[in-house]
């Protein structure tokens, strides 16, 4: 098998909201659904932003590197959050902007041996982060080794040049295809203040602390947690109708009633891979898009 490194420029499609400043934990600690306190230079997590009402805003993956906390979210939704946020910071010492010298770069390996060939710890463990020829680098959950890499663009080239003979670049969609593959959800304009974070599984994948302080919608994602009420949850799925007809937001129907909606979805195969929010009780039944069949993966 021949051994690859594939390259994502996730800078195209998602951007850093960087938060800083003496009261930066504390400030976000009351805006998102995770521990804040968990995030450090070598632990990263998931997270979601919430409304009053327990519906999802955003979607982050959460870093940290030097003083500032990056929240990694899909561009079009970055300056509307960033100034959402910037609406709470009041009196506190905190500054919220959108990093534009910072790259985030997507590696994924294929074949063995190539973590060591670029020195890549082999044993990392997912959501871990570790620094390498000044790159911060985080592994990513998934089936696959994937990782996020924070860095200048001179290092991330000087890089990418002297492993030259092992690199493939890949697009964003394909890293999105891997993601849905996996399971990992991103919130867009479409799609924003829909769901609450557990339709989308995000207490299946930590990025819901039960136990910390309050946040703006932790009321709602409570009550559900501990009346075990959530009637929905996000699936995968496999569709061969016309690609040009989707969109996000999209209802997915059982006997032409709507039993749920597409979250996301990649086109970058003959089929398309749909991540969806799906009431529970629907599992079985048949699923249509757009009058054809969507066949449920996992």
């Amino acid at each position: 098998m021949q051994t690859t490194l594939s390259l994502y420029p996730l800078h195209k499609e998602f951007s850093l909201i960087e938060v800083s400043g003496e009261d930066a934990s504390t400030f976000l600690q009351g805006q998102i659904t995770n521990d804040i306190n968990l995030v450090n230079e070598e632990t990263s997590v998931y997270a979601g932003l919430c409304n009053p009402k327990g519906r999802l805003l955003a979607f982050f993956h959460i870093l940290k590197l030097h003083d500032s906390f990056f929240l990694i979210c899909p561009q079009c939704i970055a300056e509307n959050i960033a100034k959402k946020l910037a609406m709470y910071v009041l009196r506190s010492k905190v500054v919220i902007t959108i990093n534009t010298t910072i790259r985030l770069q997507g590696f994924e390996f294929a074949g063995e041996g190539l973590c060591d060939k670029v020195g890549f710890p082999e044993n990392t463990d997912n959501m871990q982060s570790f620094l390498h020829e000044g790159m911060h680098v985080t592994r990513i959950s998934g089936i696959k080794p994937r990782y996020l890499c924070l860095a200048d663009n001179s290092t991330i080239t000087t890089f990418m040049t002297a492993h030259k003979t092992h690199v493939a670049e890949k697009t964003c969609e394909c890293w999105k295809q891997t993601s849905i593959t996996n399971k990992i959800p991103n919130i867009y304009l479409e799609t924003q203040g829909k769901f609450i974070p557990q339709s989308l599984n995000l207490d299946l994948i930590n990025a819901i602390n039960f136990k910390k302080g309050c946040y703006t919608g932790q009321e709602i994602v409570a009550r559900t947690h501990y009346l075990g009420t959530v009637k929905k949850r996000l699936f995968r799925g496999v569709w061969s109708g016309d690609k040009t007809l989707l969109n996000l937001g999209d209802e997915i129907l059982t006997n032409e009633t709507s039993v749920g909606q597409v979250i996301d979805y990649s086109s970058d195969k003959s089929e398309s891979d749909i991540l969806f929010e799906l009431k529970v009780d629907s599992v079985k039944d048949h699923l249509a898009l757009h009058g054809h069949s969507l066949r449920l993966i996992d």
